[in-house]
């Protein structure tokens, strides 16, 4: 009985050492069995696991192409509706002509007098 318990208790401080030196390794993780070409494999991390292209390239460019072109038309129309309804309902006023001549005396005057008062 008494060998049994040695050997019982042998193991269990073996046990304990193993636990204390995973616990104490310095790292999250025990450190992989795997070498690092294999990890990469595994795990898809390589060159070799990148999709490559496959198909002609120039119909998918049209068709992505021809996917903005419409959405770009539709949001110039829908812009320009949107400002012909705002401007002619009257809730923008219209732009004075700023190409107009301008009465510089008029100006000049005015200031003149401001600085007199």
């Amino acid at each position: 009985m008494r060998p049994v318990l040695n050997r019982l208790a042998s193991d269990v401080r073996l046990m304990q050492r193993l636990v204390c030196q995973q616990r104490m390794m310095g790292s999250y993780t025990s450190p992989s069995p795997l070498t690092l070409k294999e990890r990469t494999s595994v795990n898809n991390a390589d060159m070799d696991s990148l999709p490559s292209p496959s198909g002609n390239w120039a119909t998918e460019y049209a068709q992505a192409q021809t996917k903005y072109n419409i959405s770009l038309a539709a949001s110039i129309s829908l812009f320009a509706a949107v400002a012909y309804y705002f401007l002619s309902q009257g809730f923008v006023k219209k732009p004075a002509n700023i190409y107009a001549p301008i009465n510089l005396e008029e100006v000049f005057q005015a200031r003149m007098a401001n600085r007199e008062e």
